[in-house]
């Protein structure tokens, strides 16, 4: 038992997560502590924390904690289903941008008319 092993407050202090978040994932079987104490206190060892360290970035990628979950129950090396959801999520990222401008050049548009001192038509509105 030469590797570190880490208190749920310890990980959670080192990883910017909340003991709380740590418990849900633990409750959801996303990151489980490897070991319990004697009085069954959990312990994190160095895999678990690479495993928390993984939903960490892909949930920063957007993706869904069930979606993550799809991730990690497969192989470590499954690169097909991390391929897959990686390109889903940046399909729908694209999808969001072009309507972020859309929007951005219909609330310019409206400015423009504001700007102009000249109140908009109900069509310009829609």
């Amino acid at each position: 038992m030469s590797q570190r092993r880490w208190s749920i407050g310890e990980l959670a202090r080192a990883s910017g997560v909340t003991v709380r978040t740590l418990h849900h994932y633990d409750q959801i079987g996303l990151v489980c502590a490897t070991e319990r104490t004697p009085a069954g206190h959990r312990r994190y060892t160095e895999a678990d924390v690479r495993r928390l360290y993984r939903v960490r970035a892909l949930s920063g990628l957007g993706l869904s904690l069930d979606e993550i979950a799809t991730v990690l129950a497969r192989s470590p090396d499954d690169l097909t289903t991390l391929r897959d959801l990686l390109t889903a999520q940046l399909d729908d990222l694209q999808a969001q941008a072009a309507r972020a401008a859309e929007l951005s050049g219909r609330v310019r548009a409206l400015l423009g008319h504001l700007d102009r001192s000249r109140m908009p038509d109900a069509e310009q509105f829609l």
